[in-house]
């Protein structure tokens, strides 16, 4: 669909994701070093249509499960990251192994995969009433990309397919950045080991930025949904009739229970 074909407020709508994209471009060019920031750029670009429409997630109840919801998502992450990183940095928190760009960059990629690969999204819109009406299933996702590989592992797939080079602890800020909802990842976060415990704050900040922005769109969305729902006029059902059902006993079935009870009642004496 062109912007001709729009309707007026489908074309509002798109004007304000386009310019969110270029909040998104700026924040590259201002956080991320060439050469890598132009072939970011160049990503973000060749994915432009899918950034602009991709949801955040499949279901209404999760996060930002609408048309453009991913780019808004991300900027979200990317704004919550930089907040966390000056309040983690004025705590005293080492943090000498990344700063503002490492924050960004991973912030900026932590959800690419959910754009899926260059020829096949990762989200198409639900083509069932039913999962739409009973379990807000909004988006399917797509069974004809591999599905072994989790969304930040694309994410990592496509970076390395465009030349984009990260280092340790920005690779292990992406590939973490789910948490503890991923069983992937949740046990690195979770290690007991000091051998093995994470020498980094980045995957923790990221998970972090990731979460908050998933609370803050959730609940926004739980009230923006619960005010509609309050200003609607529901039918008023009428009272249903019960009929009590009558239970009659045998008088076979009488005389065994008056049995049973003596024979609890004699033992007792």
């Amino acid at each position: 669909m062109t912007k001709r074909q729009m309707t007026p407020s489908e074309s509002e709508q798109y004007d304000f994701l386009i310019d969110k994209y270029g909040e998104l471009l700026t924040l590259i060019d201002t956080h991320i070093s060439s050469p890598r920031k132009e072939r970011l750029v160049e990503l973000h670009n060749k994915f432009q249509d899918r950034v602009l429409s991709s949801p955040a997630s499949y279901k209404e109840h999760f996060h930002n499960a609408f048309y453009g919801g991913y780019l808004l998502h991300v900027l979200n992450v990317i704004h919550h990251g930089l907040d966390l990183y000056n309040l983690w940095k004025s705590w005293g928190v080492v943090m000498d192994d990344f700063g503002e760009e490492e924050v960004v960059f991973c912030a900026l990629m932590h959800d690419f995969g959910k754009l899926g690969l260059e020829e096949a999204p990762y989200y198409t819109p639900s083509t069932s009433d039913w999962h739409r009406k009973n379990l807000g299933v909004v988006y399917d996702i797509n069974k004809g990309l591999q599905p072994y590989m989790e969304t930040t592992v694309r994410t990592l797939f496509l970076m390395q397919k465009y030349d984009i080079i990260l280092n340790e602890t920005e690779y292990l800020g992406i590939l973490l950045a789910e948490g503890l909802y991923n069983d992937m990842t949740h046990r690195n976060l979770l290690q007991g080991d000091a051998s093995k415990k994470l020498k980094t704050a980045l995957p923790h900040i990221i998970h972090q930025a990731d979460m908050s922005a998933t609370v803050r769109e959730y609940l926004t969305w739980h009230k923006e949904t619960t005010e509609a729902d309050e200003g609607e006029v529901l039918p008023v059902k009428k009272k249903e009739k019960f009929q009590v059902k009558e239970n009659k006993l045998s008088t076979s079935d009488i005389e065994r229970l008056k049995g049973t009870f003596k024979d609890v009642f004699e033992k007792d004496k």
